[in-house]
């Protein structure tokens, strides 16, 4: 198949396709090929109002992200994309009507509290201070303009704020808190006694109509499922690494690039004075020539910064940005800051991509040059990790290239000294590694390898970990014949049997204790005898979890116990409550306090989801995609 489509992509109608995107750009642009002549594309529309395509594929993008860092193996084949793609627009849709309705409320941002929120945030400072430099950086990065993310930030952190309030709005009384408490704390005496399934196993059994009854109702249970006996190599940047030898002159030679590196990349505390065009791409030579007027009379080069550096995060600081090296900052800016020779100098003006700086030297630090030996395990690492990845690259690339039109494994396995290994009953999930890999089963079970007996495509399973396999053998879906499963299902249902039979002899047992039969008259003949009465509560840890809810679920006794029952892994057990011990709760008890601030959070979010209920309600949404 893959060979299909190289032979294909030489063919005259594949060349003509080619030559009419190339038209197309060259006459309409890009987005004349992937949005067409109108306006940006939407996704959908909140009462009018667009979501963009541009942003919610940012924000699919980011989710995804997300989800991919929270995993310990991050797998992009593991996403469900169409999930994630249903959840990033059904948030996108919510954030849009709680916009919407804050602004009709009159609830807004200015253009100085967006700064404010901008400039506080950790994620644009250094050093504790915010940087112009690393916010424009940034946002680029996520492929926006400054405007588009001011106003992400302002639609974001005002529904965000809403929610919150509407959240926060709701409160528990403390007399409410209090009775949870009482709740929580109370103790109860309870006494068990089990029935073992011992009690029981000897009066059951299984006949063969049943077992072939079972089999016959239950066949979907005893399909095997598709399996396919696999080959495989792969080349493992570990063990590459391990036959790395470095030697005494690798080591010095990077030593002392290390060395010369350090020194040229002394640390240097500066300031600067940043002017932003304030349209187009320059900045107003009006704005140049009065910085350099004032400094050139002599004025404190902290009071011009803070007088008129339009850099939010260092202007208050007298244009302060602290110590850095060459590679921290814009190349135009640390060329001229690292070419400054006298501290108190001032280079300017510097023209970069964020705007024009005069920028002043403050103070110069040459870091300790470390020792050889200080630094010979993390060279060596260093050289071999670096020669392990270059010639990891090397064999993955190669072993594509033999394994793509090879017949077998064995040629590229000798070809590059990889071992062939084995492995049968490989299924399209819960697999032992490296068949845990969703990408390399996709590709095991494809027609291209399952059916026309090809090699799979590399398929990098782990970091450093890349692999190709083979089918050597495929078995299909099939029923397990009943000689192979009859012992199973005689066990399983003979399990049942007597879990029914328990139970039975349970609720007997039970029904004669609530008409007042004594607890020892009725453990009579089980060969078992009830606990001793204990004091318990909700979250006792010697105590079955099953046990304790049903004992806290049992009504007060009177002048009598109260009885019930748990299935637990052991059988059965009868529960005898003896006594309720109800706690004092003094009315200033700080778990209150506690206690109240939980079920303000839950009422908070129920009144927080149904406020956004009655907004969807109401509103004219429209799905697009």
């Amino acid at each position: 198949m893959l060979q299909d489509i190289r032979d294909n992509s030489q063919s005259t109608i594949a060349k003509i396709i080619v030559v009419a995107v190339i038209v197309s750009l060259s006459i309409f642009g890009v987005d004349a090929i992937i949005g067409g002549f109108g306006g940006e594309p939407a996704v959908a529309t909140v009462n009018g109002n667009d979501i963009t395509e541009r942003e919610y594929q940012r924000a699919v993008q980011t989710r995804r992200q997300q989800i991919l860092s929270e995993m310990e193996r991050p797998d992009p084949t593991l996403l469900d994309e169409g999930a994630i793609n249903r959840e990033v627009l059904e948030i996108m849709i919510n954030r849009s009507l709680i916009y919407q309705d804050a602004k009709d409320r009159g609830l807004e941002l200015s253009d100085a509290e967006i700064d404010q929120l901008i400039t506080s945030m950790p994620v644009f400072q250094v050093d504790g201070t915010f940087s112009q430099e690393r916010f424009l950086s940034l946002v680029r990065n996520r492929g926006m303009g400054v405007q588009e993310f001011r106003d992400a930030l302002r639609r974001d952190y005002i529904a965000s704020q809403v929610q919150a309030t509407v959240a926060g709005s709701t409160f528990a009384v403390p007399a409410t808190s209090r009775e949870l408490l009482t709740l929580q704390q109370q103790q109860r005496e309870i006494a068990t006694l089990t029935l073992e399934p011992s009690l029981v196993a000897d009066e059951i059994t299984v006949e063969e109509s049943e077992i072939e009854g079972f089999y016959g109702d239950n066949a979907e249970a005893f399909m095997r499922p598709e399996t396919v006996d696999v080959a495989w190599i792969e080349i493992d940047r570990s063990d590459l690494k391990d036959a790395v030898e470095v030697s005494e002159d690798d080591l010095r030679e990077l030593y002392e690039k290390r060395l010369a590196g350090m020194e040229a990349r002394e640390e240097r505390r500066s300031a600067h004075i940043l002017l932003v065009p304030e349209s187009g791409d320059e900045v107003a030579q009006e704005r140049i020539d009065e910085v350099q007027q004032a400094l050139e009379r002599g004025d404190d080069f902290a009071d011009v910064a803070e007088r008129l550096s339009d850099d939010p995060g260092s202007a208050d600081a007298g244009g302060e940005l602290g110590f850095a090296n060459r590679d921290s900052f814009d190349p135009a800016f640390s060329d001229a800051l690292f070419a400054i020779e006298e501290k108190g100098e001032v280079s300017g003006p510097v023209k970069t991509s964020y705007g024009v700086h005069f920028i002043k030297l403050l103070e110069t630090r040459t870091l300790d040059k470390p020792e050889f030996e200080d630094l010979r395990d993390n060279l060596e690492d260093e050289i071999a990790s670096e020669r392990a990845d270059q010639r990891y690259i090397e064999l993955t690339d190669r072993l594509a290239d033999i394994s793509f039109s090879a017949f077998d494994l064995e040629g590229p396995a000798a070809e590059l000294d990889l071992e062939v290994q084995h492995i049968d009953g490989v299924s399209r999930e819960s697999n032992e590694a490296p068949f845990d890999h969703q990408g390399l089963i996709r590709q095991i079970f494809s027609s291209d390898v399952l059916e026309e007996g090809n090699n799979s495509e590399v398929v990098e399973v782990a970091d450093g970990l890349s692999v190709v396999a083979r089918v050597r053998e495929h078995h299909p879906e099939q029923k397990l014949a009943l000689e192979r499963v009859r012992d199973d299902i005689e066990a399983t249902l003979r399990e049942n049997k007597i879990a029914e039979a328990l139970a039975e002899r349970a609720e007997e047992m039970l029904e004669r204790l609530q008409q007042g039969a004594a607890p020892e008259e009725v453990a009579e003949g089980i060969d078992a005898n009830w606990t001793a009465g204990t004091m318990v509560k909700r979250d006792s840890p010697d105590i079955a979890s099953p046990v304790l809810e049903a004992a806290f679920r049992l009504p007060h006794p009177e002048d009598q116990p109260v009885y019930g029952r748990a299935d637990v892994p052991a059988g059965v057990s009868l529960i005898q409550l003896r006594a309720v011990e109800v706690p004092s709760v003094s009315a200033d008890d700080p778990l209150i306090a506690q206690i109240q601030n939980i079920v303000a959070r839950q009422y908070g979010g129920q009144v927080a989801q149904l406020y956004l209920e009655a907004l969807r309600k109401s509103a004219e949404i429209e799905r697009l995609q």
